[in-house]
């Protein structure tokens, strides 16, 4: 029942949020991210390999290496970046948050050594 809890705050919480965009549902929220995303992608196929407004094309890759499933003390994480450009990558910050599944926003950094 406490994880039935905790999976209704998170829906309540997506549908505020989705609300205060100006959504009436999450699915709408959902369907105009995804909208965005493919416009933006057929616009980057169009422009083919040439840069377009500015803008550099990386891949960005995390892995998250968990040998066993029965404790999760510790993990390896590792953060690659692929520069598919003939640029250099330049001022690149990475910000790590870790929140916990219930959607409140909470920050639990300080519990982690990252």
């Amino acid at each position: 029942l406490s994880r039935l809890s905790v999976m209704m705050q998170q829906y309540i919480t997506d549908t505020n949020t989705a609300a205060d965009r100006g959504f009436n549902s999450i699915f709408s929220d959902f369907d105009h991210a995804l909208n965005a995303y493919v416009l933006a992608e057929q616009e980057t196929q169009a422009a083919g390999s040439s840069k377009k407004d500015g803008a550099v094309c990386a891949k960005v890759r995390v892995r998250i290496v968990q040998d066993l499933v029965l404790t999760r003390d510790a993990f390896n994480a590792r953060f690659e970046i692929e520069n598919g450009e003939n640029s250099a990558l330049e001022s690149i910050h990475v910000q790590i948050e870790i929140n916990p599944n219930t959607g409140n926003g909470e920050v639990v950094n300080e519990l982690f050594s990252i």
